[in-house]
């Protein structure tokens, strides 16, 4: 399956239960995985108001902070990770 392909399938997924932490990660996924990181940021985020203690999705809108080049967020995101 394609990225494009298991993103539209997570999308439809995703209108049946628009909070589910776990489909709004894959999304965040394969939109990083597309480098659509400024996307990807947005999904990670939505996850995180669901699990605010996830320290996967802290660790991956750091990520997307970074390769957007953003590095002052990258960094407070990764040390939010460590303040817990």
């Amino acid at each position: 399956m394609s990225f494009l392909q298991e993103l539209e399938e997570n999308l439809k997924r995703l209108e049946n239960d628009p909070n589910n932490v776990a489909i709004l990660q894959d999304i965040g996924v394969t939109l990083y995985r597309l480098e659509d990181f400024h996307t990807a940021t947005k999904f990670f985020q939505k996850a995180l108001e669901q699990e605010p203690e996830n320290n996967i999705l802290i660790q991956r809108i750091g990520d997307c902070y970074f390769q957007l080049g953003e590095y002052n967020q990258a960094l407070v995101m990764y040390q939010s990770m460590i303040k817990k």
